[in-house]
């Protein structure tokens, strides 16, 4: 909507500091040192294939697995 002057869309009207400016807290995770964050990685489609179908058949999350392979790598590997 550019040069609308009746847009919906206005400009901020004042600027951020940081990141921490821009979204507000939220008192319930950000309290902890551990609060889930979202993690986005590309991976193969067999890969995310195999991955759900490990996790249905162990009634576990995906995210759980996940999580605990990558603490193992580095535990493995450190």
């Amino acid at each position: 909507m550019k040069g609308n002057t009746n847009s919906m869309m206005k400009p901020p009207t004042k600027k951020a500091e940081n990141v921490r400016g821009i979204f507000r807290e939220d008192p319930d995770t950000e309290q902890s040192n551990d609060a889930q964050v979202l993690m986005a990685v590309n991976v193969k489609r067999s890969t995310k294939q195999e991955l759900k179908l490990y996790a249905a058949a162990h009634d576990r999350k995906q995210k759980e697995i996940v999580e605990a392979a990558i603490l193992e790598y580095i535990q493995t590997h450190n």
